[in-house]
């Protein structure tokens, strides 16, 4: 099973095969690598090179300087393996190196990309600040001392793409193809700067994870490295996460915020996307769970990327940046204090900040930053803006909306490409409470409050259980209220407050604490006091048709993603409107 090479090193180092990882064929598998222990017990991994092909000696040659050159440089070392021993000068060279039982990524052909259940956003930002250092290590920083490492430009791009097509050429239309080759060839100049360390085989196989959620990671085979310019790592990692949307934003707008790297960076989504793409052709069962998701996923990247539409996303979320929350800060409210910030869980299309400034006398204020999608109406926006700033000022839990330099409620700011409208506005503490969680008393302060915000001319249009936060059993905050308007129509309030009870109500079910008779019960204590049943019947009509409404809603998404889930609601609320009915 072993060449008579092996077994002389095997010898040499007083070692014991565990189990072969990879044993060479003499043709594609080139090496051998084996899991060994020595004789103390350790585990250590061999790898001897085992084929007459120069070019895949060369590319051994500078693996093992590559792992050599990264464990002496601090900031990146701990990602490398440690390498033990080392041998270059027979027909057979090797290295041994560190065994760690970590776990991979996955593997690209069944997993179609990097596994989910990895990362949360801490350990996630260690693995980008990696490759982002990674990148930094130029040959002026000491990169170029690596003896084999070539440089993957142009003409390389090229080549691959060639074969691609020579082989597969139906994965993309013609049309298609030429497009790809007429945008490379006028990016020709920035591929050829090619002074960036890139891995360039980032697949799922060769990064390994202590346990999930770690910040211990490990990444193997790096005879692929090239010398690139910039983006290459960044690229193939945004392909990878295609299942997680926060990690290719968060890619998306590390890069974007580097001046003059952006065009790379889309050379290689280019190239990698074909790649897959004829990877997934090639390799990949056609009846894998995800093939066809990652597919169009792939086809929408170099389309988009093609188009322009890449440039200029629609939805923020997840690409707020400090230099961009810095810039706004500063150009239109005269905030110049250093912060941090965190990304919220957004809604309809809008993103929002949480950002805590610090001054120097120690001083801290928490805002939040709201940038809306591009398809709301500034008039919409502004009249949501005014309502905050109204109810704030007559003592409603709901947001501060701080004007900016011009004294407007709205800021308008150029982002990615779009204008985009935002308002500024206090923290709000608090927590929303499960349905399980759910008492009397939250749900009576609820109807309260609504009926103290149409008492002010104003319906919420989405006052539902998300949107009001507790804090000590007492509303703390009302919020979202972009779909608000200013009406003295008592209709109007009537039927805002029957679609609040049709959200309350939604979902209540044999876990919840109250059932459905008590949470509309409390609701309209709450609204209306103890003589709540004198406009039942009113209420009510109208509850149906916000019910009917609703399931509307559901049958839409429904057809659109047809899941259990929603079939699941609608059968729910047909039983609402069948408890409500008259």
């Amino acid at each position: 099973m072993y060449s008579k090479a092996v077994k002389q090193l095997l010898n040499k180092y007083n070692l014991t095969v565990v189990k072969p990882f990879r044993v060479a064929d003499g043709s594609f598998t080139r090496s051998y690598v084996l899991l060994c222990k020595d004789k103390d017990g350790v585990k250590k991994v061999i790898k001897v090179f085992a084929s007459t092909d120069e070019n895949a000696r060369s590319r051994f040659f500078k693996e093992i300087d590559i792992l050599k050159y990264l464990r002496k440089n601090p900031r990146i070392r701990n990602f490398a393996i440690k390498v033990f021993e080392s041998g270059l000068v027979s027909e057979n060279p090797y290295y041994i190196m560190e065994y760690v039982e970590y776990t991979s990524f996955g593997e690209f052909t069944k997993d179609l990309g990097y596994k989910t259940g990895i990362f949360k956003r801490d350990s996630f930002q260690k693995f980008l600040n990696f490759w982002s250092d990674l990148s930094r290590d130029t040959p002026e920083s000491g990169v170029s001392r690596i003896e084999h490492l070539n440089s993957y430009g142009y003409n390389r791009v090229e080549q691959e793409l060639s074969y691609y097509r020579n082989n597969s050429n139906n994965i993309l239309p013609l049309q298609t193809w030429q497009e790809v080759e007429n945008y490379l060839l006028s990016h020709k100049k920035v591929l050829n700067e090619t002074s960036y360390f890139s891995h360039h085989d980032l697949y799922p196989e060769n990064i390994f994870v202590k346990e999930p959620f770690s910040m211990n990671f490990k990444v193997i085979d790096w005879e692929q490295s090239h010398k690139t310019s910039y983006g290459c790592n960044e690229a193939f990692l945004y392909l990878m996460f295609f299942r997680e949307d926060y990690f290719k934003k968060k890619i998306y707008a590390r890069v974007y915020s580097q001046t003059g790297k952006w065009p790379s960076f889309k050379c290689f989504l280019l190239a990698f996307s074909i790649r897959f793409l004829y990877q997934l052709e090639t390799f990949v069962d056609k009846n894998h769970s995800s093939y066809n998701n990652y597919r169009k996923f792939l086809l929408s990247i170099i389309n988009d990327v093609l188009s322009g539409k890449f440039d200029r996303p629609r939805n923020l979320q997840f690409l707020l940046t400090k230099e961009i929350i810095k810039t706004i800060l500063s150009e239109h409210y005269n905030t110049r204090e250093d912060f941090i910030f965190k990304d919220f869980a957004p809604g309809f299309g809008n993103t929002m900040a949480k950002i805590v400034t610090m001054s120097n006398n120690g001083n801290r204020r928490t805002l939040v930053l709201r940038v809306y999608s591009p398809n709301r109406l500034l008039k919409n926006i502004q009249v949501e803006a005014r309502a905050y700033r109204l109810l704030y000022k007559k003592g409603f839990p709901t947001y501060c909306v701080h004007k900016n330099k011009l004294g407007k409620l709205v800021s308008k700011a150029t982002l990615y490409g779009r204008e985009r409208y935002g308002i500024l506005t206090n923290y709000i503490e608090g927590r929303t409470i499960s349905r399980k969680q759910l008492n009397h008393s939250h749900i009576r302060r609820a109807g309260r409050w609504l009926n103290k915000i149409h008492k002010e001319k104003i319906i919420h249009n989405d006052y539902n259980r998300r949107n009001v936060l507790y804090r000590g059993g007492r509303i703390s905050g009302i919020l979202d209220m972009e779909f608000c308007r200013f009406t003295k129509n008592s209709v109007d309030h009537k039927r805002d407050l029957a679609k609040a009870l049709a959200l309350w109500m939604q979902g209540i079910d044999k876990e919840s604490k109250l059932s459905v008779d008590e949470v509309y019960e409390s609701f309209m204590t709450g609204y209306f006091g103890k003589n709540w049943k004198e406009h039942q019947n009113d209420i009510n009509t109208l509850l149906v048709e916000e019910l009917k409404r609703l399931k509307k809603d559901y049958a839409k998404m429904n057809r659109n993603s047809p899941s259990q889930y929603f079939r699941n609601i609608m059968a729910y609320i047909d039983t609402l409107i069948g408890k409500f009915e008259l």
